[in-house]
């Protein structure tokens, strides 16, 4: 096993929540006048962190709006629509295989700790993780500081592997690498929030290696 610890994302990443994520805003742009998003491509396209930055570049006006506000009437759209979303397609396989092969696994997220560890358990993947790490709120902040105090408890003989489905996850993994004392890896999956093209795009500052990854079974054979 070539990896001493796996950090995954979990919103679209471990589970398959793009599609609810577009409909809640594609609801709240609707209820502003905002032209919609056209579809998963689109939202793929333009999807980025920091989300405030995101909403902005869709047509949220935060000078007559307070952030905080959008964020959780995004979140109170997203829970209707959360309850159906699937484990992302190999998940639970690629979860099993890295347990046998004896790495720790952590979830690293942007989503608010309690919800994340009640979507984990719900979908019966709790207990695959020796830890899991989530914002306070629901505001969806950058998770480069969680990730950077993570990795100082570990050896410097850990070598990590992030895996995600966005930019923000390789500037983790980057953050982490230029910070602490440990080798790590980057995986990007193209089936979450982020399109390939902008996932191809990603360099390797810090990071020993990027890999663009279409399936989580490509992940686990990266790791053996």
């Amino acid at each position: 096993m070539k990896y001493t610890h796996i950090v995954w994302d979990f919103n679209g990443t471990l589970i398959d929540d793009a599609a609810a994520s577009e409909r809640a805003l594609n609801i709240m742009l609707r209820r502003r006048s905002l032209a919609t998003l056209s579809g998963r491509d689109e939202y793929k396209r333009r999807f980025r962190f920091p989300l405030r930055e995101f909403y902005a570049d869709l047509g949220f006006d935060f000078a007559a709006e307070d952030y905080g506000a959008v964020a959780a009437e995004w979140y109170a759209l997203y829970r209707a629509e959360e309850k159906n979303v699937p484990l992302s397609s190999g998940a639970e396989e690629a979860l099993s295989l890295f347990r046998e092969r004896g790495a720790a696994q952590i979830v690293l997220s942007s989503s608010e700790a309690g919800l994340l560890r009640e979507q984990l358990y719900a979908r019966g993947v709790g207990e695959y993780f020796d830890e899991i790490i989530g914002l306070p709120d629901h505001t969806a902040g950058s998770k480069g500081a969680l990730g950077l105090r993570w990795a100082r408890g570990l050896s410097d003989k850990a070598h990590v592997l992030f895996v995600g489905d966005t930019i923000h996850d390789y500037e983790v993994a980057s953050i982490v690498a230029s910070g602490a004392s440990v080798r790590a890896d980057c995986a990007l999956y193209t089936g979450g929030h982020t399109c390939r093209e902008h996932l191809c795009a990603c360099g390797s500052c810090g990071v020993s290696r990027v890999a663009v990854v279409d399936t989580l079974s490509d992940v686990a054979a990266l790791a053996i």
